[in-house]
């Protein structure tokens, strides 16, 4: 696997995963909802571990790729978790993600190749 297919990857369940509380309302989704619905509180504990899960699949293929883990400081987590609400919301933007992680020093985005891809959209 390439760094490139890695980032594309991770990107895509990390989407998914940002998304996964609002579309069941099962609570964790194996368990039945309270009455009346799936609480908020319950969405944001769901989402908060899912964001967890997502580091994990994140060190994995980065371990896969590159043979060994980087040390990263509290600023890459905040940065991840600040990305996080973003990736729910409607409009937000591969370039908005792979600016934010390009920041975060997680990943290396080629800008000639987004501008083409922009381009061709």
């Amino acid at each position: 696997m390439t760094a490139e297919t890695a980032i594309v990857a991770l990107l895509v369940v990390a989407i998914i995963a940002a998304n996964l509380p609002w579309m069941s309302e099962r609570v964790a989704f194996v368990g039945s909802p309270p009455q009346g619905g799936k609480p908020e509180w319950i969405r944001l504990v769901e989402w908060l571990l899912l964001f967890g899960l997502v580091g994990l699949v994140g060190a994995g293929l980065e371990y896969r790729t590159q043979g060994e883990l980087q040390v990263q400081g509290w600023e890459f987590w905040v940065m991840n978790l600040s990305l996080l609400p973003s990736l729910p919301c409607r409009g937000s933007s591969i370039i908005t993600i792979c600016a934010a992680g390009c920041s975060a020093g997680t990943v290396a985005v080629n800008v000639s190749s987004l501008e083409k891809a922009h381009r061709s959209v």
